[in-house]
């Protein structure tokens, strides 16, 4: 499921981990943070982890210029973020 626009309703959930999922989002994840927002229950809790710096970014990027299609946000390039 797109993390940017999840399927479930408001309130939803009490617990919502995202794990390395920020730097390889467009707009550097906050689409995914407001729905992980929306989805929570007013007393949840989220938690998230991210990297500055990402050895493998590079291929991670080379992969998404392969596979999508031309004008694609390319994932998050650590540190320059």
């Amino acid at each position: 499921m797109d993390a940017t626009v999840l399927s479930f309703p408001a309130g939803t959930f009490t617990h919502s981990i995202g794990n390395a999922l920020l730097f390889v989002l467009s707009n550097d994840g906050i689409d995914a943070l407001k729905e992980m927002y929306r989805t929570l229950r007013p007393v949840g809790i989220a938690a998230v982890n991210s990297w500055a710096y990402m050895p493998n970014m590079e291929p991670i990027q080379v992969a998404a210029k392969t596979t999508r299609l031309a004008r694609t946000p390319l994932p998050r390039q650590g540190m320059e973020k």
